[in-house]
């Protein structure tokens, strides 16, 4: 009987890597090299203040960590576009 329980958990455990190693494996190929060697998750955006172009990287997913990040502070009629809630996203124009 415990021979059989030994069996049955061996070809378990070989099954169990066979499926990690194929998920690593796909993991693997569906990131670019970028992602799995640099991580590098800055952004170039573009900044338009009343017609002044102002060009700067963030690292910031969203606008709202965007302007933490940067020191910025709206006052009471400013205006923002996109939402403060929006990604941010390489090349982007705010």
């Amino acid at each position: 009987m415990k021979q059989i329980y030994k069996k049955r958990l061996a070809k378990a455990f070989i099954i169990l890597g066979i499926v990690f190693f194929a998920y690593k494996t796909l993991a693997f190929w569906g990131k670019d090299e970028q992602e799995l060697f640099f991580e590098d998750k800055t952004k170039s955006i573009t900044i338009n203040e009343n017609g002044l172009i102002f060009k700067t990287t963030t690292s910031a997913d969203n606008l709202s960590e965007l302007l933490r990040e940067k020191d910025i502070i709206l006052g009471f009629h400013d205006q923002i576009t996109p939402q403060k809630e929006n990604k941010i996203y390489p090349g982007s124009s705010i």
